[in-house]
């Protein structure tokens, strides 16, 4: 059977990158902030306003707010204003003189916070992100700050084309200012230019010493996704027959006053029960506010599915006052033969749903993955299609090469119903490959391909979690124009066969078990087909693998069965109905709702 639903087995390995420190950093948590994940303009900040202009350039003596809150489709709606999309569907703040409501003149544009008292505050920084590229003629952005009596500048912001930069500005200046105030300023030099975003702005106090482990990973990002000779992307899920050498790294911060001169850093890698350890030094000082990305040492993991767990401790040479956010951890997944072990996956998302790729007309989205050991059959290539989509379209698997020439597709599937229902329950729909071939060492493409036919609706791939350009496509047309996308589509390559641990033999039909309704209430009625009379027994299984229900059916003839199955007794969920019989292991997925 070459068509299946993966349930999400991978609940518990959600989280590739974990932040450290959570509870009790109190030196380093916001006393003053604005995310503005809620999408509002923030209270008590003021807003400039601007005269909109007609079509020649005339002003229209109609005036609107300068800065507005939104995500990266509203800054990109003119086409001038490219702000990376992450984390996906992320909110800021901007200045944008060519996006809706604006049409509009900024040579010099300014958005101040409101009044914040810093009585009794010490060591304050301001901590933001921005995204200011400088393009097409735009002047600067600058960040200044008010002592009660004046405007002073702090910072002119750096240029830096596609990227989101992590700011830091040292505040001490106005420690115990009871007038203190913020203030962004953004030119667009007369120009139609870019723009200038804000984001997760926060204000902390800051003790002498405080080294930060902000995130642990479990590859190397210094590397880039378009080399071929190494492993450099995130993983989630990893085929056990692709473990080879964990190259993790680590992001460190100096959230403190003081330089530290060095710090020590205490990896352990733990993988079913075996630990290792190593000890890496480093000499090059941490400046106050720097971030650093550190390459940790290589460690060898064997080749057996299982979770790796990845741990780093970093200590400073100076003693820390703060040592409760020093410390940070990260998963891996290896996977292997079977439902428990996740059929052999690899997958590059994150596991949690955050977006979508997709549309109209004819597209593929990729999702690349690098092959480090050779000999691995492809066995197929399953997606999470979104709830979203439309019943009846077609879609087909197909595997590129990193060349995006062709390797293998599947046959075309279309789209029903049930497929809707359990992408929008986080289920992947699985389609096995043509020839299940055998792939060498090198990168490959493994995507989803929605397919022009009858119909005109529109197909959604999830997506979870953000990568570096070149790891991740949308190909449109039928000529597969390449554009590249952060987004991390839910498009996974399975190196094991489907039904290795739940065995579903090649002679056993897809009409040979039917339950229903659908949902499943308290009651279901199971129908199948026994090719053989024999003992017959059922099991309930759940998204692990494990089985909540076990009942011995008897021996049955020959020929098809109609029974009943009682699921009073089981929460609403996604469950796997494995009938097992002399000759066959059959498998349904059924969801219970009530």
């Amino acid at each position: 059977m070459n068509i299946r639903h993966l349930t999400p087995l991978v609940a518990l390995f959600l989280i590739a990158n974990s932040v450290a420190g959570q509870g009790g950093a109190k030196a380093s948590a916001c006393f003053f902030s604005a995310d503005l994940e809620d999408g509002l303009f923030p209270a008590g900040w003021t807003n400039q306003q601007v005269e909109r202009l007609d079509a020649n350039g005339a002003g229209t003596g109609a005036f609107v707010d300068a800065w507005t809150v939104g995500a990266a489709s509203n800054a990109n709606a003119g086409g001038f204003f490219p702000v990376a999309n992450v984390p996906t569907g992320n909110h800021f703040i901007m200045a944008n003189d060519d996006a809706s409501p604006c049409n509009c003149a900024m040579d010099d544009v300014a958005l101040t916070t409101p009044t914040i008292d810093l009585d009794g505050r010490t060591g304050v920084a301001l901590q933001l992100r921005a995204f200011h590229e400088q393009t097409l003629g735009a002047g600067a952005a600058i960040i200044e700050a008010y002592n009660g009596t004046e405007w002073t500048s702090l910072l002119e912001i750096p240029a830096v084309v596609g990227e989101w930069q992590h700011l830091f500005v040292d505040l001490s200046a106005y420690d115990g200012n009871p007038a203190f105030q913020l203030r962004f300023r953004w030119s667009d030099g007369g120009n139609w230019a870019s723009g200038l975003a804000i984001d997760d702005l926060c204000l902390i106090e800051r003790l002498p010493v405080d080294l930060s482990v902000i995130q642990v990973l479990t590859h190397d990002p210094s590397v880039g996704p378009f080399n071929t000779a190494v492993r450099s992307l995130r993983y989630r899920q990893l085929p056990a027959t692709q473990a080879s050498e964990l190259e993790g790294a680590v992001e460190v911060m100096n959230r403190g006053i003081q330089p530290i001169a060095a710090f020590d850093l205490l990896v352990t890698m733990e993988q079913n029960g075996d630990q290792s350890t190593a000890i890496a030094t480093v000499t090059e000082a941490l400046a106050p506010g720097e971030r650093r990305m550190i390459s940790l040492p290589a460690m060898t993991m064997a080749p057996n599915a299982g979770t790796v767990t990845l741990s780093v401790q970093a200590t400073p040479s100076t003693a820390d006052d703060d040592p409760t956010d020093n410390t940070g951890t990260a998963l891996l997944q290896l996977t292997g033969d079977g439902w428990e072990q996740g059929y052999g996956a690899m997958a590059c998302d994150d596991g949690t749903y955050d977006g979508m790729l997709g549309g109209a007309g004819q597209w593929v989205a990729v999702q690349r993955m690098e092959v480090t050991a050779p000999g691995s059959t492809a066995y197929g290539i399953s997606a999470v299609i979104t709830g979203s989509s439309q019943e009846g379209e077609q879609v087909r698997a197909i595997l590129f090469d990193d060349q995006l020439a062709f390797v293998d597709t599947s046959a075309r599937y279309t789209l029903t119903a049930a497929d809707l229902d359990m992408g929008a329950a986080g289920e992947a729909l699985f389609l096995a490959l043509s020839t299940s071939p055998m792939l060498s060492t090198g990168d490959y493409y493994v995507g989803i391909q929605h397919l022009e036919g009858s119909t005109a609706g529109e197909v959604h791939v999830a997506t979870g979690g953000n990568g570096p350009l070149g790891a991740a496509a949308l190909l449109t047309g039928s000529t597969f124009v390449v554009n590249y996308t952060r987004q991390t589509p839910m498009v996974r390559l399975h190196l094991s066969g489907f039904g290795v641990g739940i065995n579903e033999t090649s002679n056993a039909g897809a009409n040979d078990l039917l339950v229903f309704p659908v949902p499943v209430k308290d009651q279901a009625t199971v129908v199948f087909d026994l090719a053989q009379s024999g003992p017959v027994s059922f099991e309930l299984l759940d998204l692990s693998g494990r089985a909540l229900l076990t009942e011995e059916r008897g021996y049955l003839p020959q020929g098809q069965h109609r029974t009943e199955l009682n699921t009073s007794n089981v929460l609403p969920g996604t469950y796997v109905l494995c009938i097992r019989t002399v000759s066959h292991i059959l498998t349904r997925t059924i969801v219970v709702s009530r």
